[in-house]
């Protein structure tokens, strides 16, 4: 129960009672949607479930973080620091506040000062358009503020027209010449090479080269179904797409997720983020990993995707091995076909300590879910099967997932240009974020592969590191 901190002392208290004999026969028959459904019972029952804290935004924090953003860039000169601080007085401060208007205003100096004039432009246009705020048009008018934005507008245009502006995080000449496949693309699965096939040996699926290749080829581009990142470093990267930005903006209900543009925050509303949102805080407690919420999100994100409970409920009856058996290489590998994540090989062994464990997690965030109105279905008996369904989609993609991905944003440069202010308390390697990947998860592990990977943003990139012959296995490092 390490996970949860409210949870640590529960296995003393409940085992005296035998209250965790349905649990137990559960994760021994490995009944995952059982396991789940009787450690929310057992919650339930002994009034075990926690209400967490429902942080909401609040003017008065958001002008606490503010304020020691301001202390860090104008004092101390530590500006990752500050930038840290100031997204978190956006993400705290209410729709349309003055703070709000001013974190970004804030931000927009400490970006003119490192030399980013293209993101504190962006920073100062929204500043602008916070004078239509009627509360706010006093305030511009009485503080000269709106003054002092145009002229930091011009003079940021000016900078960027005289090509002086210094990007603050840029694909680095490795990502500009490698993330590209070159020569065809596999017919069936859009982010490989077709110098790569999938064959059958043995009743199981490997990957192959179709040809001699050499060092260096690219043999993969793909991006994740679902990534998930550290509390530390959404702070300074886009929920979303895991892109690292000086111009994030914050979501307009919870105070978690920053995003680096319109496109990338609709798609995760959308996709998963509507009904996420609603459970953040909880989320914030299960862990700061982030291995339960990525399989939290891709659930949510699996259900969007087959809207309706009936569908989604048809799907979860035939996941892992099973599936295998009947599915074309679009359904296995390709991201873009939900199929893709329910087909893997499931037959992890010695998870029962983790399906104990996990299980009390999943039912906790099936008793916040409930609380979302219009969730499941209305019916008792649909509710009980739209749960159960989810509870074995979580437990499954947690504990049988073949490998949950390290994605090292090593193909970008987090540094400003040499000499930068920026470069002073900027980490050398920031860390890395978790992703589930439909083809490379379900690569063969091994401990001297031939292929290596290279992330950036919610993409990884695989090229040679050993010449690799024709109908060889390719073999990647999990680890």
């Amino acid at each position: 129960m390490k996970h949860i901190k409210f949870l640590k002392n529960l296995n003393t208290d409940l085992n005296e009672g035998g209250a965790l004999d349905d649990v137990y026969e559960a994760c021994r028959t490995l009944d995952m949607a059982g396991a789940v459904i009787a450690a929310l019972r057992v919650l339930h029952d002994t009034g075990n479930l926690p209400e967490i804290e429902n942080k909401q935004k609040n003017e008065d924090l958001a002008s606490l973080y503010r304020n020691k953003g301001l202390l860090y860039f104008h004092k101390r000169k530590l500006c990752r620091r500050a930038l840290e601080w100031y997204n978190r007085a956006l993400l705290r401060a209410p729709d349309g506040s003055r703070n709000l208007m001013l974190a970004y205003y804030n931000r927009s100096e400490l970006s003119f000062y490192v030399g980013a004039y293209a993101e504190s432009l962006k920073d100062i246009e929204t500043c602008i358009q916070f004078q239509c705020e009627k509360e706010l048009a006093v305030f511009f008018r009485t503080t000269g503020l709106l003054e002092k934005l145009t002229t930091m507008k011009e003079k940021c245009e000016e900078k960027i027209l005289n090509n002086e502006d210094k990007v603050v995080v840029h694909k680095n000449s490795f990502s500009e010449q490698f993330f590209k496949i070159k020569g065809q693309i596999h017919p069936e699965i859009p982010c490989l090479s077709a110098d790569i096939d999938i064959v059958h040996e043995s009743g199981k699926m490997k990957a192959v080269a179709t040809k001699d290749i050499p060092v260096g080829t690219v043999l993969l581009v793909e991006t994740a179904y679902a990534t998930c990142s550290t509390q530390e470093k959404s702070l300074v990267t886009c929920y979303y797409c895991q892109k690292m930005a000086f111009h994030l903006t914050p979501c307009d209900n919870c105070c978690y997720a920053l995003f680096c543009g319109k496109k990338c925050k609709e798609l995760c509303l959308n996709e998963y983020h509507l009904i996420e949102c609603q459970i953040m805080d909880l989320l914030q407690e299960i862990d700061n990993g982030g291995r339960f919420r990525l399989a939290i999100k891709t659930v949510l994100k699996l259900k969007t995707q087959c809207e309706q409970w009936s569908t989604l409920i048809k799907e979860s009856e035939n996941i892992g091995a099973n599936r295998l058996k009947n599915s074309s290489l679009k359904e296995l590998y390709d991201v873009n076909n939900y199929s893709s994540m329910l087909s893997f090989n499931s037959d992890r062994h010695f998870i029962y300590g983790s399906l104990y464990n996990s299980s009390f997690v999943y039912a906790l965030v099936i008793y916040y879910l409930q609380k979302i109105s219009g969730f499941f279905p209305v019916k008792q008996k649909d509710c009980l099967q739209a749960k159960k369904c989810l509870a074995k989609l979580f437990m499954t993609l947690e504990l049988m997932w073949p490998s949950v991905t390290q994605i090292y944003n090593n193909a970008a440069d987090p540094l400003v240009n040499n000499g930068s202010p920026f470069n002073k308390d900027v980490p050398a390697d920031l860390p890395y974020h978790y992703g589930l990947l439909s083809f490379t998860s379900k690569l063969r592990h091994d401990c001297e592969p031939n292929v290596f990977l290279v992330g950036l943003d919610n993409q990884v990139c695989m090229f040679a590191i050993q010449p690799i012959k024709d109908m060889s296995e390719l073999k990647v490092s999990h680890k």
